[in-house]
């Protein structure tokens, strides 16, 4: 009984050795990382939206419904039905800028979108940098705004 303890107290002072030369020859991977996070830790991430993000949102789809007028603009009841449209874009763009400026807030213009573009930004499921948040914004009615492009086009050719 005595020498089965023996063996593997031996056994486990050998493996403990073993992970701590394995452990001085890795390279240390995560002090860099950890150094990053304290740093981005250390200033508060931004809460609020640059006013150049609203802007870009706002021009997309004012470029989508530019496309679709060009587009039909022989056919009275389309350009009827995208006058619609364009009052509903006012109302739902419009919306949040009245609302934020109820509140005192306003569009966040203050900030330099180079410095909004690099500083944390807080959402909902974690903190990203500004450029990603506009990405995240933009990136869905960037991708309509080239397919109705597209659209427009082939609406073109086949007529």
């Amino acid at each position: 009984m005595d020498y089965a303890v023996r063996d593997t107290v031996e056994y486990f002072e050998t493996a403990d050795v073993e992970v701590a030369d394995e452990m001085a020859l890795t390279p240390d991977l995560m002090s860099p990382v950890m150094e990053r996070f304290r740093q981005s830790a250390a200033t508060a991430p931004n809460k609020r939206m640059h006013g150049a993000v609203y802007k870009t949102l706002g021009a997309m789809f004012i470029g989508i419904l530019t496309v679709w007028a060009i587009t039909f603009r022989e056919t009275p009841s389309v350009l009827f039905n995208l006058s619609i449209c364009f009052v509903y874009l006012a109302m739902y763009l419009g919306g949040p800028i009245l609302f934020a400026r109820v509140t005192g807030q306003g569009v966040s213009d203050d900030l330099p979108l180079r410095k909004f573009l690099r500083e944390p930004f807080d959402t909902n499921t974690g903190i990203i940098t500004g450029k990603q948040a506009w990405i995240q914004v933009c990136i869905i009615p960037g991708a309509l705004f080239i397919c109705t492009i597209g659209m427009g086009i082939a609406a073109t050719i086949a007529n």
